[in-house]
């Protein structure tokens, strides 16, 4: 991992005490009893997976999730102590040791992975606690919705297998439309009833994403996984419903060069953009080798001294243009914000997203190791 110098020219400015709210909030959502999963996958979605997860150690959620082994691994190896689970299930053959010897629980969905952990077990006689993914209709990976039952049946069998919690995950749950997620809620409390009849102890019963926590609180069961609600983005500017999540991010870069040019100068690679007036151009230091996406070339915009100022050309792989005509008092080395909060302006990460055809999911994972993350509390 890239260790930065004082001298960085990119800056993440994460806001601790948003997190905080953010959590209030989900929490006051809630029932009191429901337990609370935070996915650091993904670099804690790029804030920072090993800083984040000091911060959550510190608080009163129950569980954090990563993607795959070597996630859980780090957290390990950096000090995090509260349980985690592993969402995806375990391909590598010293995975399955390595989960056990890390304390890590493994998501499972096929007979042979049960029978792996179920051979570990009897050989260090203890039980292993797994987690058993139902697809429901996401149609990614998981046990397909009929074989769950099965599946089931096989892990309950299993004399060192304790399935501590089912689950599933909704596709589409920021969608106006409820007749999918619906059914797949429905699937899913199949599941629940079925385990409930045969008098199945499962601890954790867990569906609701984010986007199910906004619209379909009432499907709580025992554990929710909001992943960017917690980071205080909104999954569809659509579900926005009045709930009131802090961004946590503020992504800011230095000005590294100005100057002044005439009209229909061009600017950037390609010369896709001529100056349309004398125009003063400054250079950023950052670039899509950063998590400046390409395709806000000639189209985004970002704040500088309270003021909107234009991307003029091609975002380059360590460096952008933009128009700071409007702004007195510039110079080199001064912050612009690419999204976050400004003085008294801000520009949203979902509008950034919105605006090239992505998700802030994304925007926020592909900020790169150049950029340098701050913590303010």
């Amino acid at each position: 991992m890239l260790k930065h110098s004082n001298n960085t020219y990119s800056f993440a400015f994460i806001h601790l005490n948003n997190l905080k709210h953010n959590l209030k909030l989900i929490r006051s959502r809630m029932a009191r009893k429901t337990k609370i999963l935070i996915p650091v996958k993904s670099n804690a979605y790029g804030c920072g997976i090993i800083p984040v997860s000091k911060y959550l150690e510190k608080t009163d959620i129950d569980y954090l999730g990563v993607a795959f082994p070597f996630e859980g691994i780090l957290l390990r190896k950096n000090g995090i102590k509260k349980p985690v689970l592993i969402f995806s299930e375990i391909i590598y053959e010293d995975d399955y040791e390595e989960c056990i010897r890390y304390r890590l629980t493994p998501t499972v969905f096929t007979g042979t992975s049960l029978m792996k952990f179920d051979r570990i077990g009897r050989k260090s006689n203890k039980k292993i606690k797994v987690h058993i993914n139902i697809d429901t209709g996401m149609g990614r990976s998981g046990v397909p919705f009929n074989e769950g039952f099965s599946i089931i049946d096989l892990a309950v069998s299993m004399k060192h297998i304790e399935v501590e919690g089912i689950y599933t995950h909704l596709s589409s749950a920021d969608e106006n439309n409820k007749r999918f997620t619906l059914s797949q809620l429905n699937r899913f409390q199949e599941v629940v009833c079925y385990i409930e009849e045969k008098n199945i102890k499962v601890p954790l019963i867990h569906v609701l994403n984010s986007a199910g926590i906004i619209n379909y609180p009432e499907y709580s069961y025992s554990m929710v996984r909001p992943g960017i609600m917690f980071y205080g983005y909104f999954p569809d500017n659509n579900i926005r419903k009045g709930v009131k999540i802090k961004p946590c991010i503020d992504f800011r870069s230095k000005i590294i060069f100005t100057k002044t040019v005439k009209k229909e100068t061009p600017v950037s690679y390609g010369h896709t953009y001529y100056s349309q007036k004398k125009e003063v151009i400054a250079t950023v230091g950052t670039g899509y080798g950063d998590g400046m996406n390409r395709l806000l070339s000639n189209r985004g915009a970002v704040l500088y001294k309270d003021r909107k100022c234009v991307i003029r050309g091609r975002v380059c792989m360590d460096q952008f243009m933009i128009d700071i005509s409007p702004v007195k008092n510039f110079k080199t080395g001064d912050l612009v914000t690419i999204f976050g909060s400004d003085r008294t302006k801000s520009i949203r990460l979902e509008e950034v997203a919105s605006s090239i055809g992505t998700i802030p999911y994304e925007v926020l994972c592909l900020l790169g190791e150049r950029v340098q993350r701050i913590y303010l509390s």
